[in-house]
């Protein structure tokens, strides 16, 4: 299905485009008699079915059977017989059905990391075709119309082939040659996906290997550590399968730690200590003090997390005082399971490591007994 919807898209887009094209004039002629056609248009192409095949590990054939085109243009006619010169001209009209292409599509990348696309066309088979002649002595022309639709067999075999692979080339450079290949990620960073290397044609698959790295906005500065190689894909009957390494998501906490947004704050209100208390709050700052760190295997998630968490308690003067700083490192192991197309997570073990860096004891126990309603004194 997915195949189908790409070849529905690549037709119509196609269509669209060489609408818009003009195949080059065409003349000929025998003894006295010449003739030509000029500002070819292609009205019009269809295809009522599609195939893909892979090619050569880089590229794919698209076959498209039935496909009828509907072309018009202006025809000129001239005979020349010793002192006698006839001249005529009008418009045609051209319609080809029962037609096959076949279009090979050899995928690369270029020196910016986007996709490339160059095509091949071949007319393998051509059912019928019917010209029209509009204009000047048309009605005697279009009993000859046998001829030149003889000669217009030769055009889609020859001059529209060519016209084809030109503008499908041509289509392809326009829209993949300006293709962003960074995507903005809310505002905090992007993901640079380029291309590593040409896109892979397997046996029922197409593979691409991107680079897969975070960067601070606006920003071309590198993490500094280096990806680990990537295990090859497994084998899956899935449509679309996504193996993303440690690297990605550790060039995204690198940008979130470089760049300050892994600081959170929490602050308990006497409502959640004590109902019946004042209002007095502890506050819980937690700034990360270096980057996070992802491993993955096949026991599951490992992050690993290094911090600070300054402890503040506000006394009953209203001041918010330092109760103590620690150095805290967080190691979390997640177990993620994918169950009927659901992909689930748990935490199997989330351990916290702390040591006392700034101890000031007394003004924590102070508010916790306010708080419980005890009374404290500090020897």
């Amino acid at each position: 299905m997915l195949a189908l919807t790409a070849i529905k898209v690549v037709v119509d887009e196609l269509s669209t485009y060489l609408r818009t094209k003009t195949i080059p004039d065409i003349s000929g002629g025998s003894g006295q008699v010449s003739y030509s056609a000029s500002n070819i248009l292609i009205k019009d192409i269809k295809s009522s079915g599609s195939s893909v095949t892979a090619e050569s590990r880089k590229g794919l054939t698209i076959t498209l059977p039935n496909v009828a085109i509907t072309l018009t243009g202006n025809w000129n006619y001239q005979w020349i017989w010793s002192y006698i010169n006839i001249r005529d001209s009008g418009l045609f009209t051209a319609s080809v059905t029962d037609v096959t292409f076949k279009l090979l599509f050899d995928l690369g990348y270029d020196s910016n990391g986007r996709p490339t696309m160059w095509t091949r066309s071949n007319v393998t088979q051509i059912g019928n075709v019917r010209v029209i002649f509009h204009g000047g002595s048309a009605t005697i022309y279009n009993t000859f119309r046998g001829y030149v639709e003889a000669i217009t067999r030769r055009l889609i075999y020859t001059t529209f082939n060519d016209a084809l692979e030109d503008s499908i080339n041509d289509w392809a450079r326009n829209n993949l040659r300006n293709l962003d290949m960074r995507a903005p990620v809310k505002g905090v960073a992007t993901l640079d996906y380029r291309l590593v290397s040409a896109p892979y044609i397997g046996n029922g698959y197409v593979q691409s290997l991107h680079r897969g790295e975070f960067f601070g906005i606006n920003s071309n500065m590198e993490a500094p550590f280096l990806p680990s190689p990537m295990e090859d894909i497994p084998a899956t009957s899935k449509m679309v399968a996504i193996c993303v390494s440690d690297y990605v998501i550790n060039s995204l906490g690198h940008v979130l730690y470089r760049y300050g947004y892994l600081t959170y704050t929490v602050a308990l209100t006497e409502a959640e200590m004590s109902p019946e208390g004042p209002a007095e709050t502890i506050t819980l700052l937690m700034t990360a003090t270096g980057r996070p760190n992802l491993n993955t295997d096949k026991n599951g998630i490992k992050l690993y997390l290094p911090a600070t968490i300054v402890i503040k308690a506000r006394q009953s003067t209203g001041e918010l005082a330092t109760v103590m700083t620690l150095d805290a490192r967080a190691e979390i192991n997640i177990i993620v399971e994918i169950t009927e197309d659901k992909i689930t997570a748990r935490v199997e073990n989330f351990g916290l490591k702390t040591d006392v860096t700034s101890p000031s004891i007394n003004p924590l126990l102070e508010t916790l007994c306010v708080v419980a309603d005890l009374k404290y004194s500090a020897e």
